[in-house]
């Protein structure tokens, strides 16, 4: 099993999720202007339920199922941030309000989709966004994303764009 690391930015620590992180994660999936943005909405036994899996998914095989606690550099948690998948990885960060728009989104996964390339030689990050969200289209786009603004993807919560970037450094194995 590959342990996770603690990652750092200029501004911001991520440590891996823990149980001690629920509180964060229930705020996270609670909050109406976040639920607005990423059409998923749950009952308070179904966030319970999401976190316990997700944190069985990221003790079973880190290399699969990262997720990380945003820290600013007074301890404050912020959001979470994750990679999920095997070849090729998604990517998400939720933020709350308070840490939403100065930044934070495009310094953290930069970090992480650095990360994913240089540890783990994954092909491609990818990512799903409502497609009305216009700072998430504008978040990708500064992190040289391809965006498919062509398709939308119905599979969705929210009607969405796709947008993927590729490891152009990836070496063969």
């Amino acid at each position: 099993m590959i342990e996770p690391s603690p990652l750092t930015t200029p501004r911001f620590s991520l440590m891996p999720l823990t149980e001690a992180d629920f509180a964060l994660y229930q705020s996270l999936y609670q909050c109406p202007s976040i639920q607005a943005l990423i059409g998923i909405c749950l009952p308070p036994a179904a966030i319970l339920k999401a976190f316990n899996q997700t944190l069985r998914k990221v003790s079973q095989q880190w290399q699969n199922a990262m997720h990380w606690v945003i820290f600013d550099q007074q301890q404050t948690a912020l959001g979470i941030t994750a990679l999920v998948g095997q070849d090729s990885v998604e990517v998400g960060t939720l933020l709350l309000p308070s840490a939403q728009n100065c930044g934070v989104a495009k310094e953290v996964m930069g970090c992480t989709i650095d990360y994913a390339f240089r540890e783990f030689n994954k092909t491609k990050v990818f990512a799903y966004f409502w497609h009305q969200h216009i700072a998430s289209l504008r978040l990708v786009q500064s992190l040289n994303f391809y965006v498919d603004q062509q398709t939308l993807h119905q599979s969705r919560p929210l009607p969405s764009w796709y947008c993927e970037k590729i490891n152009k450094n990836r070496v063969s194995v």
